[in-house]
């Protein structure tokens, strides 16, 4: 674990001991900052770190729309990596503090300054490109305490990557679960792990402020 996330897992810690904070149930309307890193690819190998800014509006007791930005560097290589993604989503609730969650997501990539392996042997992905990312999510969170929110789920992705000197199309099973403590009812630390059947790994800490 890298040392920048210490104080993330300090006052996690903290909230877990204390649990003096009673989340007012599941939201659905909320504004999150994550910092995050990914490890993948087994042939092309590569590193990720960024941020990700998220949020999500309710639109009544049982639809919603989410969307998030997000920007990181390729740390052997130096290029960039930008994204937006938007897409609705639905809740139904299958207990008294239990929500079963399912979302659909596109998200549209740029790539920069790329210089890395494809996963597929004979493509190279160099220089600049763009990405379209279908995503299909299908997750349980529940509040397990009055302050601790567990979550569990997979994902489908579709991605499609076209570059200068390259492309490449890939589908993906990723499976997912995370941990929110609350600090007060409507501020939270979260910690939220992805890993899917491309060999990448999603490490993801952010504070999420449900509005």
């Amino acid at each position: 674990m890298r040392k920048k996330y210490t104080p993330y897992l300090m006052v996690g810690a903290a909230l877990l001991q204390s649990g003096s904070a009673m989340a007012e149930g599941l939201s659905y309307t909320y504004l999150q900052i994550s910092d995050h890193s990914i490890s993948a690819g087994e042939q092309g190998k590569y590193d990720i770190g960024g941020f990700v800014v998220e949020g999500s509006l309710a639109m009544d007791d049982r639809f919603f729309i989410r969307g998030a930005y997000q920007d990181g560097s390729y740390e052997q290589s130096g290029g960039d990596i930008t994204g937006f993604s938007f897409g609705p989503g639905a809740r139904v609730s299958i207990g008294d503090t239990t929500d079963l969650v399912v979302s659909l997501v596109y998200q549209d990539v740029i790539y920069q300054d790329i210089q890395i392996k494809s996963t597929t042997p004979e493509a190279f992905l160099n220089g600049d490109g763009n990405g379209e990312i279908w995503e299909l999510d299908v997750a349980c969170r529940g509040m397990i305490s009055n302050s601790v929110e567990l979550s569990a789920g997979a994902s489908y992705t579709d991605s499609k990557v076209d570059f200068d000197q390259g492309k490449e199309k890939d589908s993906t099973v990723a499976l997912k679960v995370g941990a929110a403590f609350y600090a007060t009812p409507a501020l939270s630390l979260r910690v939220d792990v992805n890993a899917d059947s491309g060999s990448a790994e999603e490490l993801r800490l952010g504070v999420r402020f449900n509005l």
